[in-house]
């Protein structure tokens, strides 16, 4: 069964909130996903696509390690050129993604290659940092915040570089476990239980979690939210230390790049630009959104950089994330 999306709308029948924007402003839509044109699909390719084995990491990695690869046949047919555990789940999502947005994003990779030497070996690891003991030796005494390199290159030299994936130039640059970073982390997630125990909710229940979700709107009181902000703000520089770290791969001992899709992005540079310019923090309040986060903008020297939200992946009864994303696109 097939799904007509009108210009303009995304695949779950929203508005395109940044085709608005450049509409009013500049009488065009924006660039993501043929927003510009009425466009057919597949109703089955509306799920929500696995962000564990993502398409871009694996398109990357066969670039890199191979010549002459132009289309996703080529991808599939040489992934047994490079090091991952789990290919066939990375072959299931590039295949449910547009040769437009493959082909595009194989002819930006193979314009910058040069840049990253003499590759011998490819490691694609995903979320899975320790899956190679070479690798894990690499990574030893670092968080998981600091390992941020989806992709592991090995030059013919020995020397190492790392490579963190974006599928596209919007898409969010961290995901991290708020408490975690705070030294307070086991007392927020009891003061979040006992909150929720004394609303009825004791467990997590898929059918209960739009009336979890609600409790945590803006503007309704609610317990956790606020020990969480007073948590953050007591240790607000051990967070921002953490939102660089996590940014740069600031401790990595070897070099990392971000790659996009559009731009290839020396993390040594941006750490040089965190590290060396004032970097604050502010809390962003909307009272009217129905969403159960909390919102935050990073500042550099005054300029609003990144926006945040903290939030959860579903079910409430964990930790809410850290999600970082640059400023110039708006969460939808």
């Amino acid at each position: 069964m097939n799904k007509i999306i009108k210009p303009g709308f995304l695949k779950n029948g929203k508005v395109c909130k940044t085709c608005i924007k450049l509409l009013s402003n500049k009488g065009y839509y924006c660039k993501r996903g043929d927003h510009s044109i009425e466009r057919i699909i597949s109703i089955s390719n509306t799920n929500r696509k696995n962000v564990d084995y993502n398409f871009a990491e694996l398109l990357v990695a066969v670039c890199l390690k191979c010549d002459n690869i132009g289309n996703r046949d080529d991808i599939i047919n040489n992934v047994e050129t490079i090091k991952c555990l789990k290919k066939d789940e990375y072959i299931k999502d590039i295949n449910c993604r547009s040769e437009k947005q493959i082909n595009n994003y194989i002819s930006f990779i193979n314009k910058e290659k040069k840049k990253f030497g003499k590759i011998k070996t490819v490691y694609l690891l995903g979320k899975n940092t320790n899956c190679f003991p070479e690798i894990t030796e690499l990574n030893q005494n670092l968080s998981q915040i600091q390992c941020k390199s989806d992709i592991m290159l090995k030059l013919v030299n020995n020397s190492w570089f790392g490579i963190s994936v974006k599928s596209q130039k919007d898409s969010f640059l961290t995901n991290y476990s708020i408490q975690k970073i705070l030294s307070n982390g086991k007392e927020l997630e009891k003061v979040k239980r006992d909150f929720l125990k004394s609303k009825g909710y004791l467990e997590f229940k898929k059918e209960d979690r739009k009336k979890i979700n609600s409790l945590f709107y803006p503007g309704k009181e609610n317990i956790y939210w606020d020990s969480l902000y007073n948590s953050i703000e007591i240790e607000k520089e051990k967070v921002i230390c953490s939102i660089k770290e996590g940014l740069c791969s600031s401790n990595t001992p070897y070099k990392v790049y971000e790659v996009d899709g559009e731009n290839v992005i020396d993390l040594d540079k941006l750490q040089e630009e965190l590290y060396s310019k004032k970097i604050e923090l502010v809390k962003k309040e909307y009272p009217n959104k129905k969403a159960a986060k909390m919102w935050y903008d990073i500042l550099v020297d005054g300029i609003k950089k990144y926006s945040i939200e903290i939030r959860w992946k579903g079910n409430v009864f964990c930790s809410p994330q850290i999600i970082i994303q640059k400023i110039n696109i708006s969460f939808s």
